[in-house]
């Protein structure tokens, strides 16, 4: 069985997972996103899952 393009039925799939999530725009310099890609790539994750891990650990103790 190979690749059978990109079905309706795929299409559904892809749009049923991705209602669980939202898409934040954030805006920083040229240079800070070079400091936060080099983090990232250290600590061996990917630029957005380095941004969430970040933006949790600080809002953690948080009250509302």
């Amino acid at each position: 069985m190979g690749y059978n393009g990109y079905t309706e039925k795929r299409k559904a799939s892809n749009e049923k997972y991705l209602k669980n999530f939202v898409k934040p725009t954030i805006r920083m310099t040229p240079e800070e996103k070079q400091i936060i890609d080099k983090a990232a790539e250290k600590s061996g994750k990917s630029f957005t899952r380095y941004m969430v891990d970040c933006a949790l650990a600080a809002a953690e103790g948080v009250e509302e």
